[in-house]
């Protein structure tokens, strides 16, 4: 999965998205900036490339996590539903169309996400966030 931020606010970041060999795109909603590694202050993780784990937690289950060698694994940083910034915590919300500081249809782009990492094996796939702000 690549992840191109283009767009942020005081309340949010928000980046479209495509699978590598699929024709899989959307949005994702992230929280607003500064980058950080630091966990707890509801801020975004830097660019770089993060390896996968499915997550099953008491809150989700049956997401994927986001973790490298600068973002502990024990961050939590999920990819799950959601619209807002408000539902962020820190975690990536991906979507189907986008407005200012929102995304929609996240639990139908979450469903295609991760059957498509099923489908490949998780071992197969990793998230590349990058930006090139508009």
């Amino acid at each position: 999965m690549r992840l191109i931020r283009k767009w942020q606010t005081k309340k949010s970041t928000i980046g479209e998205f495509t699978i590598d060999n699929s024709d899989i795109t959307g949005y994702i909603l992230e929280e607003k900036g500064p980058d950080t590694t630091i966990s707890g202050i509801e801020q975004r993780i830097p660019i770089g490339t993060y390896n996968l784990v499915w997550h099953n937690g008491t809150k989700f289950k049956n997401v994927l996590k986001l973790y490298n060698n600068e973002v502990n694994i024990n961050r939590a940083i999920l990819i799950h539903a959601g619209n807002s910034a408000e539902a962020t915590e820190g975690c990536l919300l991906p979507g189907s169309s986008r407005s200012v500081d929102w995304v929609s249809k996240s639990v139908d782009k979450l469903n295609e996400i991760n059957e498509y990492v099923k489908s490949i094996g998780i071992e197969n796939a990793k998230i590349i966030i990058t930006q090139e702000y508009e």
